[in-house]
């Protein structure tokens, strides 16, 4: 017998699992598909989702990005390098007051 509290387990826990594939492929497209980049990402993936689930997205990355090296699947160009840019314009300067959130994350929107 499945209880309400049992659904909304399953549902959060998908939630975290297709968020940690977010940050995961947010990270992937920061640093050009390079994994040895994003182990805490891919750490993050493995604990939150299934092994099902990350072959899926596994899969899946690769098929979207076959034959497109470079190709972004998380962030438009322009927010990229608009980021990348920022970042190397700061990168002397004082980081506590650099913004540490990804221009394209938008858990902090009041409007």
């Amino acid at each position: 017998m499945t209880t309400s509290s049992s659904i909304g387990e399953h549902s959060k826990s998908l939630s975290n699992c297709w968020q940690a594939r977010d940050a995961w492929w947010k990270c992937l497209d920061l640093y050009d598909n390079c994994e040895s980049n994003c182990q805490k990402q891919i750490e993050q993936l493995h604990l939150a989702c299934s092994a099902s689930l990350v072959h899926f997205f596994e899969e899946r990355r690769k098929k979207l990005t076959e034959d497109k090296p470079t190709r972004k699947l998380m962030l438009p160009q322009h927010a990229l390098h608009t980021y990348l840019t920022d970042f190397r314009n700061n990168a002397n300067h004082n980081f506590s007051s650099h913004q540490t959130a990804f221009p394209f994350d938008n858990d902090d929107d009041d409007d």
